[in-house]
């Protein structure tokens, strides 16, 4: 039986075209305040993770990541989330052994694995084998 983790959804073009139609209407319908509210309320969530990941120890950083680990929801608000969480680790060790950076277009690509967990030596982190 296939887990709910490795289920994957194939959509025909027509569905995929019908809900970027169904996205494109629901942008052009709101007014320039509604957008600008949205952008504010990303904004606050990210703010608010940024803060919340400075106040926390080493060892709470590192549970936060392992706890996402093998999660494969992605969504706007996960998006922010690991990367505040990516970023004050970057701020604090040496994650060499976990970080990918790419340039493209002259442009640097920073990626991160999280499918399996990490620890911390020191201050460098490694990933679980």
């Amino acid at each position: 039986m296939k887990s709910k983790k490795n289920k994957k959804h194939n959509f025909d073009k027509k569905t995929i075209n019908k809900l970027n139609e169904t996205v494109k209407n629901v942008k052009s319908k709101m007014t320039k305040q509604e957008k600008r509210d949205v952008v504010k309320y990303w904004k606050k969530y990210e703010y608010k993770h940024i803060n919340n990941f400075r106040k926390s120890t080493d060892q709470e950083l590192i549970s936060v990541f392992n706890s996402g680990v093998g999660v494969a929801a992605w969504v706007y608000a996960r998006s922010i989330f690991l990367n505040c969480l990516k970023q004050e680790m970057l701020k604090r060790f040496d994650m060499s052994e976990i970080i990918t950076e790419k340039l493209i277009n002259d442009r640097i690509y920073i990626s991160c694995s999280y499918s399996k967990k990490i620890y911390l030596i020191g201050k460098k982190v490694f990933r679980e084998r």
